[in-house]
């Protein structure tokens, strides 16, 4: 018997004729949409306080990395706890200098 030729597209299979090859690709298309869009949103967001710390500001803010670990268990915590409230998070975590409460409250902000 010879080989099977499977169509590399849905197009492509739709063309053949063949409805279940060419919903398996659009299954397979739909899954590798989704992992890429996953990979793309865990690269903008990290729960990480100290990799979110380090992508901030040109990492000047990684001074802040041991005291925010040790108050707060992810960003997400920080973003739910502080983004109405800017000037609480610069209150209860010490930050005193200009620069980084702007880059603070920039990054708060942007968490949503």
């Amino acid at each position: 018997s010879s080989p099977v030729n499977v169509p590399p597209t849905r197009r492509e299979a739709r063309r053949h004729g063949d409805v279940q090859i060419a919903a398996a690709v659009e299954q397979v298309d739909i899954v590798d949409d989704f992992e890429e869009d996953a990979e793309v949103q865990k690269s903008m967001y990290t729960e990480d306080v100290g990799a979110w710390l380090r992508s901030l500001d040109g990492g000047s803010l990684v001074q802040y990395e041991a005291a925010l670990d040790s108050m707060y268990d992810c960003v997400s915590q920080i973003k739910t706890l502080y983004r109405h409230r800017i000037a609480d998070f610069f209150c209860d975590t010490g930050v005193e200098d200009p620069d980084h409460r702007l880059a603070f409250a920039t990054a708060i902000k942007r968490l949503g």
